[in-house]
């Protein structure tokens, strides 16, 4: 009873009239404590603001794992950071370029349910487009696609969306698709002359060489630009000295392949080309030179058999018959000691794809711990963790180690995958330097005993 009158006093208190006096005090009250939350506001949105623009810095120097540190940061302790979805976004983005496609897929989804304004919706559509892309989820990808140019036809990221739609109907072989939609991407966009290569290799698949030559050739007059933009002119001057190759113009050929520098990616492709265009054109002293090259950089170059086999034919037509025979023996020796790798290679890959699927299991786990780690709204479960920073640290940084380190095996994986994969499709036609060296070999053997008559 005694709690009870306590309880009904409190109340009555409460209803009774408050004095001027009593008032002031009250309302110092107030506004003491709105001014010390304003005080935190303005506190905390300098703190976040500062970590994203160093999360920006850290991007633009492709430290995307620090980055994501620093956005998830922002995520976790300021929710109410005046622009949370440019640092959602950009964390989707590092996501990305870090081959975490579900973490960037969550991101990206995200947004389009949470975005207050117009902005960054067309972005997250070319993000879940870009993710469904790698992902080999190619008719969903043109999904997001064809929403893009529905609803956003102005659009300047259009032309990233139309480059990877074109990149999209390559894959599904429908090349008149790609032409289709090529023509739509702005000359002046970064995405143009890797739409161009998509183009001019779409022409080739269609056997329209005079096409491909024009649209190959407008590539290679580009200038200038990143690293990335460089190698695709590369591509292209490789593609066309194929080509020119083919059409017996040996000298056109050479021109493209003396303007691709030594750090690209094929080079030793290169290297082989140039050295064929030379022997056709009887120069087999440089031509020797050029297969040299190619023999003491990459000695461990998947298609060597043929440049061990070019080689003899220069020494054969420049009356070196030893260094001749001598380079035909490497050709029987290499394949010899290959003649029973057939099955193994083949037995090699399907163990790499078996691999493949186990490890991107994995990843896939790790991603999804880390994303429960994230506390964006009907994301994860990281309010179960706020009142444990340390465990939610732990918890964090053994996902992301995880995901980094599963990764570079998955990675490894495909490049191993990669080399075992042209060393089978080449296993066919390497036979065939087989019986040339054989022959070959006889022929300079020969010519030597002639020669010393």
């Amino acid at each position: 009873m005694r709690f009870l009158n306590i309880y009904i006093c409190v109340i009555c208190l409460t209803l009774l009239p408050v004095s001027s006096g009593s008032a002031q005090i009250i309302g110092s009250i107030n506004g003491a404590q709105t001014r010390s939350a304003n005080k935190i506001a303005k506190e905390n949105e300098k703190n976040a603001r500062k970590l994203h623009k160093q999360a920006e810095r850290f991007a633009e120097r492709n430290d995307f794992w620090q980055a994501s540190v620093n956005l998830i940061l922002i995520i976790d302790f300021y929710p109410n950071y005046t622009k949370l979805e440019d640092a959602v976004f950009l964390l989707a983005g590092c996501f990305y370029e870090m081959e975490m496609y579900e973490g960037a897929d969550r991101m990206y989804r995200y947004l389009l349910r949470s975005l207050t304004g117009a902005s960054l919706v067309a972005e997250s559509i070319v993000g879940l487009q870009k993710v469904a892309y790698q992902k080999g989820e190619f008719e969903q990808s043109l999904k997001f696609y064809k929403a893009l140019e529905s609803h956003y036809p102005s659009d300047e990221n259009l032309n990233e969306s139309r480059y990877y739609a074109s990149q999209t109907y390559f894959n599904l072989e429908d090349y008149n698709l790609v032409q289709n939609i090529v023509p739509h991407v702005k000359k002046k966009s970064e995405f143009y002359p890797f739409a161009l290569y998509t183009s001019g290799l779409s022409f080739l698949k269609k056997k329209g060489v005079r096409k491909a030559v024009e649209k190959l050739n407008e590539l290679v007059n580009m200038t200038g630009g990143d690293e990335e933009r460089k190698e695709v002119i590369s591509s292209g001057r490789l593609t066309l000295a194929y080509i020119y190759f083919e059409l017996n113009d040996y000298q056109k050929s050479l021109d493209q392949l003396s303007k691709i520098p030594s750090n690209f990616h094929d080079y030793a492709e290169a290297l082989l080309t140039r050295s064929w265009n030379l022997v056709k054109l009887q120069d087999f002293q440089a031509g020797l030179s050029s297969l040299n090259e190619l023999c003491e950089k990459y000695s461990d170059y998947y298609n060597i058999e043929e440049a061990y086999f070019l080689r003899a034919q220069c020494y054969l037509k420049l009356g070196y018959y030893d260094f001749s025979a001598s380079e035909y023996a490497n050709v029987l020796a290499s394949k010899t000691s290959d003649s029973d790798t057939t099955n193994a290679t083949l037995m090699g890959i399907q163990l790499g794809e078996q691999a493949m699927t186990e490890l991107q299991k994995e990843i896939d786990t790790f991603e999804q711990q880390l994303l429960n780690t994230i506390p964006l709204r009907g994301m994860g479960r990281a309010h179960q963790l706020v009142n444990q920073p340390d465990l939610l640290e732990r918890a964090r940084k053994e996902s992301m180690q995880n995901i980094v380190a599963t990764r570079q095996q998955y990675n490894n994986v495909i490049k191993s995958i990669a080399r075992l994969t042209k060393r089978a499709d080449k296993e066919e036609s390497r036979k065939k330097w087989e019986a040339y060296a054989e022959y070959g070999k006889v022929r300079a053997l020969f010519l030597k005993e002639t020669a010393g008559q």
